[in-house]
């Protein structure tokens, strides 16, 4: 029977709900009847996008957050490299704004400039800015700003792009912390409507990198081809949740559990993920998103084997948060769930993993949309129900987030063409719905906390929380694509 471990602990409980299922596709497996269509690297960028960019056309661009971001396992390496392999070098010039302050921005340069971060090396070709000097970066005017710092500062580095900067157009990774600040959302949309009226002021959008995962693009641009003749939509899933060594992750604990930095706890960090996912595909399948889904349930469950290293002085935050909704009109049932420290069923055999998962769960069917994580390849997987009938999975070999099909967007529109205007507004919608579901999730617990009660359970003790069976999503990577990273498992 499959299994599920919490921190290592099994917790067969959960896990019996999806042994049935499990075990028939590891019998489909055993007897061969799977179809493979491996898609290389590079492959998700097509071909006559790349030869849009005019590599003589310079394009300038500012990034916000230079801790990880400017480091060389961070943001640009990961993008920026990459679209150099597929274009040539593409023509952006960065400029790095740190935007801490004051002795801890000086010892956060310090530490990495000394690898005392691990890998982390700061960029000697990028130059910087700290906060202090921003005057410096006055009128810079580049074409491209993009923020990656904590939520709490989305709104106010919006507005420095513009007020101080000047910038043509910000781009917010995840803008939609702050759950518990509505304010924040309406400001944030009044400013992306600006930009889209023609406002002479920095247009704003959001990004969220879960959409522009090679599993992700090729499951949105085949959706109808590959849910033809599984019958219609019944319900629809979608997990992010990672496990966590929080004795090594201090400061994680730290900045994921603080309310002033987050905006909510691990909900208003992980949850617009799988929301925003949801989201682009209901959009694209009923012509509605988010905005016409009704919330029905909300599930919070904290590990209390957190709480000594948590400086926040706050224990009443989650480490994993599930939603349960229904679309208006119809029987489509929604699930998005997350968590730090849980693993959903199946993720890989006992063995923590990440899961970033979409699934569609149909009536002669399911479809299976994996982002990747460091134990698997993304894919897209057609899981029919009858008998006979093979399943379809399309690999990306070697693939995940497509940072750089990202920044090749962005260098499209800062040079004019419209390519990626459509795909760039998919984001932002997705993402301020995916903001507003949460703030009403977080508003409910706290209009009604006797209602949604925090869940406690120090998992580090083996002990088996209670969980839900129908606020958890229903999402495990396809036990083929474990065979393929670990077949001894299998034989």
């Amino acid at each position: 029977m499959s299994t599920v471990t919490l921190n290592g602990k099994y917790c067969s409980t959960v896990a019996t709900a999806f042994a049935d299922r499990r075990n028939k596709d590891i019998d489909t497996l055993r007897r061969g009847q799977i179809a493979l269509t491996e898609i290389l690297p590079g492959k998700s960028i097509p071909q006559e996008e790349i030869k849009e960019i005019d590599p003589q056309r310079n394009v300038t661009a500012a990034l916000f957050g230079i801790g990880g971001n400017l480091a060389s396992k961070g943001f640009l390496r990961w993008g920026l490299d990459e679209v150099n392999t597929l274009i040539g070098e593409v023509p952006i010039e960065w400029t790095g704004i740190d935007l801490k302050e004051g002795k801890e921005a000086e010892q956060l340069v310090a530490d990495i400039t000394a690898n005392k971060k691990g890998s982390y090396r700061l960029r000697q070709d990028i130059p910087y800015v700290s906060v202090g000097e921003l005057e410096k970066a006055r009128g810079l005017k580049p074409n491209i700003v993009i923020d990656a710092t904590p939520a709490s500062c989305r709104l106010d580095n919006a507005l420095l792009a513009a007020q101080v900067l000047q910038a043509e157009q910000e781009y917010g990774e995840k803008p939609f912390g702050l759950a518990n600040n509505p304010g924040m959302l309406v400001k944030l949309n009044q400013l992306v409507q600006d930009g889209r009226n023609g406002s002479p002021t920095t247009k704003v959008d959001a990004i969220d990198f879960f959409l522009y995962t090679d599993a992700y693009l090729f499951f949105v641009k085949n959706m109808q081809q590959l849910m033809n003749g599984l019958g219609q939509v019944k319900e629809v899933h979608a997990s992010c949740t990672e496990p966590w060594n929080v004795g090594r992750e201090k400061s994680r604990v730290y900045m994921l559990m603080n309310p002033a930095l987050q905006g909510g706890y691990i909900g208003a960090d992980q949850l617009p993920h799988p929301l925003t996912m949801i989201d682009v595909f209901l959009r694209s399948h009923l012509s509605s998103g988010l905005e016409n889904v009704e919330l029905k349930n909300v599930e919070r469950i904290r590990d209390t084997s957190i709480d000594p290293f948590s400086k926040v002085g706050t224990l009443d935050g989650e480490t994993s948060m599930n939603l349960v909704g229904q679309v208006k009109g119809s029987n489509i049932k929604v699930v998005a769930g997350c968590g730090k420290g849980i693993n959903i069923p199946g993720t890989s055999d006992n063995e923590p993993a990440a899961t970033y998962m979409l699934e569609v769960q149909m009536e002669h069917g399911r479809i299976e949309v994996c982002a990747g994580s460091e134990q698997v390849d993304p894919y897209v997987a057609v899981v029919p129900d009858s008998p006979g009938k093979k399943t379809e999975i399309f690999l990306f070999k070697d693939g995940g987030f497509s940072y750089k099909r990202f920044l090749t967007d962005v260098i499209l529109r800062a040079q004019g063409s419209t390519i990626p205007l459509d795909r760039l507004k998919d984001q932002t919608d997705a993402s301020l719905s995916a903001m507003s579901m949460i703030s009403q999730a977080y508003a409910r617990v706290e209009e009604n906390p006797t209602d949604y009660p925090l869940k406690k359970y120090d998992y580090s003790t083996g002990e088996q929380p209670y969980i839900d069976l129908e606020t958890l999503p229903r999402t495990s990577v396809h036990p083929f694509i474990q065979r393929r990273k670990y077949a001894d498992r299998f034989d």
